[in-house]
């Protein structure tokens, strides 16, 4: 695995995503078993050949549109690139599926139906707080 190699194959994939207009977008690297190439250096390669395709794209950390995924395990680099990958939770189900973020035990909403108190034979008052 060298970088040569990332940049032949981003000139292949990334005009499909970063040709026209705009585009944010973000890098994430995992490299496991492999000190022959640093996650920087990859990095690197990988936005310059962003910058190469389309110059008007930009990095954005916390909302990019796109997000490349490169994952280097010993000599094998797999490269992909995935829209909207923070906004889904990196495609983490139970993420997703799970409430943006618990309230704590004090206020939590009371799902309880309030018992009617009465005042008199024909009318009924529920008094809730």
């Amino acid at each position: 695995m060298d970088l040569e190699t990332i940049k032949e194959v981003s000139k292949k994939i990334f005009p499909k995503y970063f040709k026209d207009g705009y585009k944010s977008f973000k890098i994430v690297v995992n490299v496991r078993y492999n000190s022959s190439v640093s996650r920087d250096e990859i990095i690197k390669t990988v936005a310059e050949a962003v910058d190469a395709v389309n110059p008007l794209n930009f990095v954005d950390l916390k909302n990019a549109t796109y997000t490349i995924v490169a994952e280097v395990l010993k000599g094998v680099v797999c490269l992909g690139v995935l829209k909207d990958f923070t906004k889904y939770k990196k495609f983490n189900i139970a993420e997703a599926a799970a409430p943006d973020k618990p309230l704590p035990a004090d206020e939590t909403p009371n799902t309880e139906e309030p018992e009617p108190v009465k005042t008199s034979e024909n009318e009924d008052i529920a008094i809730t707080e």
